[in-house]
């Protein structure tokens, strides 16, 4: 499809997925000089704001299959940034906890996280910036809530 005809015809979906790609790339690249995964990347941020979060949680949240999460967390173990450990409340499930490895590690992962944050809003106000991620949210919102209308 030309660019003329994009523009015509706009996809959000074409502009999203572009976006997944480009970040893909990018957070892959950033990430071998800590040498782990970029996969990973997902989990650590989200047990940088809420640790002690079972395995099935990170499913949820991100809406990746369990056996997804499984293999990003061994992954995390074998670099020695994470370690699972049986709940107290029911030994069928893991609770995830960082490291202090991976503390160790989080002003560099942050740094990561806003210099691509920063790239993606070149150029916009902090209007279209706050503007922009609302919208986004909101999109990612409708979608979560079609896929889990879908399993229902």
């Amino acid at each position: 499809m030309s660019e003329t005809t994009a523009k015509k015809h706009p996809n959000v979906g074409r502009y999203v997925g572009m976006l997944h790609r480009c970040s893909r790339k990018h957070f892959e690249a950033a990430m071998v000089p800590i040498g782990i995964p970029a996969r990973t990347f997902p989990f650590l941020m989200r047990l940088y704001r809420e640790e002690d979060v079972s395995q099935d949680e990170l499913a949820h949240f991100y809406h990746f299959d369990k056996a997804t999460v499984a293999r990003a967390l061994v992954s995390l173990e074998e670099a020695g940034l994470v370690t699972r450990v049986p709940d107290a409340e029911d030994r069928r499930f893991n609770r995830v906890r960082l490291t202090p490895k991976a503390c160790d590690i989080e002003p560099q992962l942050r740094a990561i996280l806003d210099n691509w944050s920063r790239t993606l809003t070149d150029g916009f106000t902090r209007e279209e910036q706050e503007a922009a991620l609302d919208l986004l949210s909101r999109m990612a919102e409708n979608a979560r809530q079609a896929v889990d209308d879908s399993r229902a």
